[in-house]
């Protein structure tokens, strides 16, 4: 049925074309047969991510892949962070073990520029801020993402009034101090091939780090001399942010869709 009606609107795309002048939309690199039903209506029931599978990552830098129940217990002078990105509408498929921050890292919504907004509206953002008060995280910290056309259209006050219900904090090109750590977020990452623009128009790489260090020195318990963030967050890990991450004790981001894990 989705492939019907997918020939459907590229013939109606067609007929408008011969009407109104030239149409033109950016299809998606082709992923697999798969791909047909994960942008469809049921897409959040498709590729839902790796289960119940952390990856576990020591004060070292050192990983393991672990089940949630496997999971060391957190030393008393340590801090949890459990970060997670690109849910596409599909967060309740994500179990996440207990944690006192919670980090998304953006593409919170299942919206493809390339066929419309498909599982990208209020509703599924409303889902997830109550979503966020069931996980067993003191704190969570949220960004955005390229998929995430409805939080720019919104602007930050009203996404910050929608997750409010559930006491996260969203960040968009700022930082907050959060659980006793500083915390900066930016949802910018450079312009791809696909529909899926959101947070990448107007932005400059250049000023991105220039942004982000103004941003710090109003953060009240950061060093103005010798700023230090605790947990950077990003939604891709291109170049323009490897130098801000230097000065960061740990760097989240995702973007990434291969890299799949808690």
């Amino acid at each position: 049925m989705f492939i019907s009606l997918l020939s459907c609107m590229l013939i109606s795309a067609e007929a408008m074309q011969h009407a109104i002048g030239v149409i033109s939309f950016t299809l998606p690199p082709w992923r697999g047969p798969r791909q047909l039903v994960s942008v469809g209506p049921l897409g959040r029931f498709f590729d839902v991510g790796p289960g119940d599978v952390s990856l576990y990552v020591q004060s070292d830098g050192s990983t393991r892949r672990l089940p949630s129940s496997e999971l060391p217990p957190r030393p008393a002078d340590h801090r949890r962070i459990v970060a997670i990105s690109d849910t596409h509408s599909k967060h309740r498929f994500v179990q996440i073990p207990p944690c006192d921050v919670l980090c998304h890292c953006g593409d919170i919504l299942q919206r493809y520029g390339h066929i419309g907004g498909l599982g990208g509206g209020i509703p599924a953002l409303i889902d997830f801020a109550s979503w966020l008060r069931t996980v067993p995280a003191d704190h969570a910290v949220v960004i955005a993402g390229n998929h995430d056309r409805l939080l720019e259209k919104l602007g930050d006050k009203a996404v910050r009034k929608i997750l409010k219900q559930s006491g996260a904090t969203y960040l968009r090109d700022s930082s907050a101090v959060v659980g006793g750590l500083i915390f900066y977020g930016s949802p910018w990452s450079p312009s791809g091939g696909t529909g899926n623009r959101a947070f990448q128009s107007g932005a400059h790489a250049a000023g991105v780090a220039s942004n982000a260090s103004e941003a710090l020195r109003k953060t009240p318990s950061a060093n103005i001399g010798d700023i230090e963030i605790d947990v950077l967050l990003t939604h891709c890990n291109c170049k323009e942010w490897e130098a801000l991450s230097s000065r960061a004790s740990f760097w989240a981001h995702g973007h990434f869709h291969d890299g799949t894990g808690t």
